[in-house]
């Protein structure tokens, strides 16, 4: 499976150190895209991911 190239939107995101949440339009109402992305960022050290089909947003946290 292959994602499409509009993967976030730079206009909607919120961050705080440690927290970064961005709309990915991509994944919105696509449970198969979301979980695509959440089993990628499994694979990337010191990062947790929390995706929301429903909503279509991405919560990453990490250590500042």
């Amino acid at each position: 499976m292959c994602l499409e190239t509009e993967l976030i939107s730079t206009r909607d995101y919120y961050f705080v150190p440690g927290r970064f949440r961005v709309t990915v339009p991509i994944i919105k109402g696509n449970q198969e895209k979301a979980d695509f992305m959440a089993h990628g960022l499994n694979h990337i050290p010191d990062i947790s991911g929390y995706i929301n089909p429903t909503t279509g947003r991405l919560l990453l946290t990490y250590d500042v």
